[in-house]
């Protein structure tokens, strides 16, 4: 539990700057969220940003309540994730860290990562709802 608590304790790490921190959330964390990752950390946007997966038994980085404490945005793709993160959105507020705005990019688990398609689609959906 210790571990938790140094990783929730760093959430408000000083050195990150005052960057907007982004939490980009699909279900393993290795094809939409760390597409959308990169296109968030670059202009025009220049967000600190972090990708996680839901699925816990195969997400290279599965979210947990450290995650969500971090982020002032959450972006998922799909009502389940939408649901996964609410779940934890109320212990992270249980907590006293403050609640991140949750957005959900409706795009389908189809695309491989950094697939120009989903590049693209992902780029147009950001700068609606980031700019």
């Amino acid at each position: 539990m210790s571990v938790h608590r140094n990783r929730l304790g760093n959430v408000n790490n000083g050195f990150q700057g005052k960057f907007r921190r982004v939490l980009c959330v699909c279900s393993a964390g290795l094809l939409r969220s760390p597409t959308l990752a990169e296109i968030l950390s670059q202009a025009p946007f220049n967000f600190n940003t972090r990708a996680v997966g839901i699925a816990k038994e195969f997400a290279l980085i599965p979210i947990d309540i450290a995650h969500v404490a971090w982020a002032d945005d959450i972006v998922v793709f799909n009502a389940e994730q939408f649901d996964a993160v609410n779940e934890l959105l109320d212990c992270a507020e249980m907590n006293g860290f403050e609640r991140a705005n949750v957005h959900i990019f409706p795009v389908e688990d189809v695309y491989s990562f950094r697939d120009p398609q989903l590049v693209q689609i992902l780029k147009e959906l950001a700068e609606q709802k980031f700019n």
